[in-house]
């Protein structure tokens, strides 16, 4: 929800000829009492990050540039704003999270569902643990794993590393 567009570089936008679009992720939202909602530095300097672009996080980010192109919203606007084009409570979008999934067998789905099926899905991809913790934004790789990547199934290759053992 912090994300704005001038932290948002898309593969035709990218320097020195690097394919891939990236985001850069250096904020968060909060609300703050008298004042309202405002960007601040996020909880740890290590969910301060660069992140690489799906191409379908690519193509999703060009139809809503577009459409903030048209409003008028560039460059110092966020990417997913509220009604009026400012910020996005988070509790607005914890809300119209808890509207998609339901309550019937899906009360289970909540925005760090998310955060952990990325995990161990980079994890299955055998990425190690730093690269993960830092594509998510932890500073150390104990939280990743303890947290955020799924118990797999032991190597069956496990017996070979312990058969010399005796």
């Amino acid at each position: 929800m912090a994300l704005y567009w001038e932290d948002v570089r898309l593969p035709d936008e990218v320097e020195n000829g690097v394919g891939i679009g990236v985001a850069r992720f250096e904020w968060t939202v909060v609300r703050l009492r008298g004042v309202g909602l405002v960007r601040t530095d996020p909880k740890t300097p290590a969910s301060e990050r660069t992140i690489p672009l799906t191409s379908w996080v690519v193509d999703m980010l060009r139809r809503r540039r577009r459409v903030a192109l048209a409003e008028g919203r560039l460059p110092a606007s966020p990417v997913f704003p509220d009604s009026l084009g400012g910020l996005r409570d988070p509790s607005n979008t914890r809300r119209s999270l808890r509207e998609c999934r339901g309550s019937e067998g899906f009360s289970w789905v909540k925005s760090h569902v998310y955060r952990k099926t990325a995990g161990t899905v980079l994890d299955e991809a055998g990425y190690s643990a730093r690269q993960i913790a830092d594509f998510l934004g932890h500073a150390r790789p104990s939280v990743t794993l303890d947290r955020y990547v799924g118990r797999g199934a032991v190597a069956p290759t496990i017996a070979d590393a312990m058969e010399d053992l005796l």
